[in-house]
């Protein structure tokens, strides 16, 4: 049976530090739970979830979900409105800046908010 200790003790605890996992305790978020969820995945082979879990300080739940449903709903549809806005943006031949892309999806009965498409903007260089 595997214990934190054997974990911490073992070479993953290498692999762990050497990708940047740290556990989302100690107050401050280091890494995301995505990241950690992906860590756990690729080894789970090596180690159980659970002790993985215990180790990394996230919910065994909550990997359980995150395997279910790896792209979360706000991914979804910022992907969707991006393929909107580059849709926009194309048909200004390349004119159209935030404001006006915003003011064009509000015409087409978007309901999204003038910050969410400068932002998405803003990530995908657009």
């Amino acid at each position: 049976m595997w214990s934190s200790q054997d974990f911490v003790e073992s070479p993953i605890a290498t692999t762990v530090a050497a990708e940047g996992i740290f556990p989302m305790s100690q107050g401050a978020r280091l890494t995301n739970a995505r990241t950690i969820y992906r860590f756990i995945k690729a080894h789970e082979r090596q180690f159980p979830v659970e002790v993985q879990c215990k180790v990394l300080n996230v919910a065994p739940s909550g990997y359980y979900a995150w395997l279910n449903k790896p792209i979360s709903d706000r991914k979804l549809e910022d992907a969707r409105l991006l393929r909107l806005i580059r849709a926009s943006y194309e048909a200004s031949q390349g004119i159209y800046g935030a404001p006006r892309v915003f003011l064009d999806l509000r015409e087409a009965g978007e309901g999204c908010s003038k910050q969410a498409v400068r932002f998405i903007c803003a990530c995908r260089g657009e």
